[in-house]
């Protein structure tokens, strides 16, 4: 909101030095010409138009990209390093999955430029994880769960939870069948460890803030990028 109101009043600065230098010149010439000013508001095509607002649309995703995955990583070390200290565990592999429709709508062209489709993959493989020591890697797209195939678009984060909720436990491997590029699909193997039960989501907020509320922990946009700019990697956090 900010930049929009100094781009609206650095317009109206320069319309009223526009005419005002009209408004002498015809000073000027009034005894021989009458003078009545003209002005043509600047136009921007639409193809122009529509290309700044990909290229914004592509910043602002790749900015929630690192500040997600830097959480995410964070959020892996503690809850795999520090599960002793947790009363609720669950099985993991190291990986965050996405698909295109699970990203708010004005990005899903951004997110299509840094490999995002219908089908469920692993935007993030965690070091050290069950999933990267198998070999996964990051863009891998996730075909079946143990033979069960995952289904595209909305659907397929969903159904992935209920498979690994259902079936998947620490110490019980698990089979993944998986696309890379354009070659042809082949299986990974692995098995999940148990890490501390309580998820940690990023949420869209300025509030430099972070809290829990029993079930899950929420750091805001906020924190993460106060973090950064106050170089808290002294702490060893972000």
């Amino acid at each position: 909101m900010r930049e929009t109101v100094l781009l609206l009043s650095s317009w109206r600065i320069r319309w009223f030095l526009h005419f005002a230098f009209l408004g002498v010149f015809c000073l000027v010439a009034l005894g021989s010409v009458g003078c009545q000013p003209t002005a043509r508001r600047p136009g921007y095509s639409q193809e122009l138009v529509e290309k700044e607002r990909q290229i914004q649309n592509r910043l602002a995703f790749e900015q929630y990209l690192e500040n997600s995955n830097r959480l995410d990583r964070i959020a892996w070390r503690l809850a795999s390093k520090a599960d002793y200290l947790c009363d609720r565990h669950r099985a993991a592999i190291g990986i965050s999955p996405a698909s295109q429709d699970l990203v708010p709508e004005q990005w899903r062209d951004a997110a299509a430029e840094f490999g995002l489709g219908q089908r469920l993959s692993a935007i993030q493989v965690y070091p050290d994880s069950p999933a990267t020591i198998a070999g996964l890697q990051a863009g891998d797209v996730l075909l079946a769960l143990n033979g069960l195939e995952i289904k595209g678009g909305k659907e397929g984060l969903s159904q992935w939870d209920k498979l690994w909720n259902k079936s998947i436990r620490p110490g019980s491997p698990l089979r993944l069948r998986v696309r890379r590029g354009a070659s042809a699909p082949f299986e990974i193997e692995m098995t999940p460890v148990p890490i501390c039960g309580y998820p940690v989501y990023y949420v869209f907020s300025d509030a430099v803030n972070a809290y829990a509320n029993g079930q899950a922990v929420a750091i805001t946009s906020g924190m993460v990028d106060f973090a950064r700019s106050v170089g808290a990697r002294a702490l060893n956090v972000f």
